[in-house]
């Protein structure tokens, strides 16, 4: 009994280890994202999704159904539109929704599939995607599929806009100023992106790259970002020397001095990055939202980037 015992074991042993190296030695999925905004008066992103290397029959599609740090339950799947998928040669492929969210492919035989669609964006809120005539505004958990069971996979971000238009991203910068990486799914979702006519403030703080972004341009003049991105300055600074070091290469501060366009209002902290909604006019001031900025980024140590055990019983102990 003993004999077979040992035997039973080591053909599970054989079984597990040749399941291993065969996973191990297949190659990850190759994924790149495009957004395409060729005509703002249509209101509609194109998203194409070009997904190789893959080894799998059946492959599940899905939209997130809620914003990180905005807990309501959303249908972004109803903004899809046109919605098609191909493979290598151009053959249509005949998806099907499993999930109010999620599309399955099947893909046996198939190892690069295109898959299309345009996004209706005509709300502005902390949790929704927007295009008007002179910006754009999204975050990727609005818009971008993922690849059900790879999500820790990389993945490229390539945008298509109108001439003479801004382009302020929250991924990582690649040498094409069009061009973004994300190290996973989540990542690229966390991240917003601010397209148009909008005014830029960079500045560095503790040797790293701060933008604050505020849209409509000239709602907010050169003096009062100054002073504003001085402040923020501040805040960085005492919150890198609180936490020993920041969590990011870059950080953006988007400002919309308008009201949203739903209940989604206020500010939202992301992985690098917060959204926020300010008043208009006289009553738009550095004292006014700084409040506010201070608030989203300790959300970088409060949330996203929780800080380790040693700097944890440092603080708190």
């Amino acid at each position: 009994m003993k004999i077979k015992h040992h035997f039973r074991s080591l053909a599970l042993c054989t079984i597990f280890l040749v399941a291993a190296q065969s996973s191990f030695g297949q190659k990850a999925l190759d994924i790149a994202y495009t957004v395409a905004l060729t005509d703002a008066a249509s209101q509609q992103f194109h998203i194409t999704t070009d997904i190789k290397n893959i080894r799998q029959p059946q492959l599940d599609l899905a939209l997130p159904t809620w914003t990180p740090g905005w807990y309501v339950v959303e249908n972004y799947a109803k903004n899809v539109l046109r919605f098609k998928v191909t493979d290598a040669s151009g053959k249509w492929l005949q998806p099907r929704m499993t999930r109010k969210q999620t599309w399955r492919v099947d893909t046996k035989g198939v190892n690069q599939i295109r898959v299309e669609y345009d996004y209706s964006a005509t709300v502005l809120g902390l949790n929704q995607a927007k295009i008007a005539t002179d910006f754009a505004f999204f975050t990727g958990i609005e818009l971008f599929m993922e690849p059900v069971g790879h999500r820790n996979t990389p993945s490229t971000l390539k945008f298509q806009l109108p001439q003479n238009w801004k382009l302020l991203s929250a991924l990582k910068n690649t040498s094409d100023p069009m061009t973004f990486a994300a190290a996973d799914y989540d990542t690229l979702v966390d991240a917003p992106a601010l397209m148009g006519q909008f005014d830029v403030t960079e500045y560095q703080a503790e040797g790293k790259p701060h933008y604050f972004a505020a849209y409509p341009a000239g709602s907010f003049n050169a003096e009062k970002s100054k002073k504003f991105t001085e402040m923020l300055s501040g805040v960085v600074k005492a919150n890198s020397a609180l936490f020993g070091g920041l969590p990011y290469e870059k950080y953006i501060s988007f400002y919309f001095f308008m009201p949203a366009q739903s209940n989604a209002s206020g500010a939202l902290e992301h992985l690098n990055s917060y959204v926020a909604f300010a008043p208009a006019g006289k009553r738009s001031t550095p004292e006014g939202i700084i409040g506010t900025g201070a608030h989203e980024y300790f959300h970088l140590w409060n949330v996203k980037h929780p800080p380790g055990r040693d700097v944890a019983i440092r603080l708190f102990a």
